[in-house]
């Protein structure tokens, strides 16, 4: 069973407070190469004159600091491996960095502190084997003296490559992780674009969907109202046909009656003409 990583919190306990230290004491740690702006190298050290004594040793720590950070991140399994070899660190260190810290720049940062605080001459010296192996350049700056060759069991106890082709290893594991984060960025990015995409369309679909319903109810209600004019139309048009008719055939009695009443009236005339002519003759 793994072990479980220790807080943060719980790890100060062990290490001196550094959170209080002045802004001062902050950018004494930075430690730039001549090529990025400093004056002159270091007076030379010697690895055993550190380590004899702990306040010069966790004095140089601190002040290289931030320069170690920046060159060993990349690298933190050669010092786990040489380190773990020396007996100056275990596996529960090494998963509590590693569970600790995803980031690999604050896990470097990490393994720094432990040695500064933790794992006294013997860890000084062992991580500085692995800078002056690993990192030649690195300790010639900071110590101020030229780094000696690995020895053999150095060689046996980790893979080495030479200068140049560590160098290159380093610039590529560099461009990998350039690579990995532009990578994990850009998906991100697509993700975020493809969800909005998708939101965007399916709101349009819903507003669509919603727009054609309301459509579709007011066509509805169109027809209802339009069938229901029709019917009103229709009945009216019968309506108005029985009404027609129905003058037609009052029309049609009338004139039998007109008819009727001038024949009457034509024999009435008759009929006077008749009374009055026998008038005429009896008077005679």
């Amino acid at each position: 069973m793994r072990p479980v990583p220790m807080e943060r919190d719980a790890l100060k306990l062990h290490l001196p407070e550094r959170e209080a230290q002045t802004q001062e004491d902050v950018n004494s740690r930075i430690l730039r190469f001549p090529s990025e702006g400093a004056d002159s190298p270091p007076p030379a050290l010697t690895v055993e004159a550190l380590a004899g004594d702990e306040v010069q040793m966790q004095q140089f720590l601190t002040r290289n600091y931030h320069l170690l950070c920046k060159k060993i991140f990349m690298s933190l399994d050669r010092f786990y491996s040489w380190l773990r070899n020396e007996g100056v660190f275990t596996i529960h260190d090494q998963q509590l960095i590693e569970d600790t810290y995803p980031i690999k720049l604050d896990k470097a940062g990490h393994l720094i502190d432990i040695i500064t605080y933790n794992k006294g001459p013997k860890g000084f010296k062992a991580f500085m084997e692995v800078i002056e192996y690993e990192f030649p350049y690195v300790f010639a700056h900071i110590m101020g003296t030229t780094p000696s060759t690995p020895p053999p069991e150095y060689r046996g106890s980790i893979n080495l490559e030479g200068p140049i082709e560590r160098r290159s290893r380093a610039m590529w594991d560099q461009a990998l992780v350039d690579i990995q984060d532009v990578t994990s960025r850009l998906t991100k990015e697509m993700i975020q674009k493809f969800k909005a995409v998708a939101e965007r369309a399916q709101e349009a679909e819903h507003m669509t969907l919603q727009s054609l319903q309301q459509e579709i109810v007011t066509l509805k209600e169109e027809k209802v109202s339009l069938e229901a004019l029709a019917a009103n139309y229709l009945l009216e048009r019968d309506e108005g046909c029985a009404a027609c008719h129905k003058y037609q055939q009052m029309k049609d009695t009338s004139n039998v009656k007109v008819v009727e009443l001038s024949q009457q009236v034509t024999q009435l005339q008759r009929e006077l003409s008749r009374i009055k002519s026998e008038s005429v003759t009896m008077t005679t």
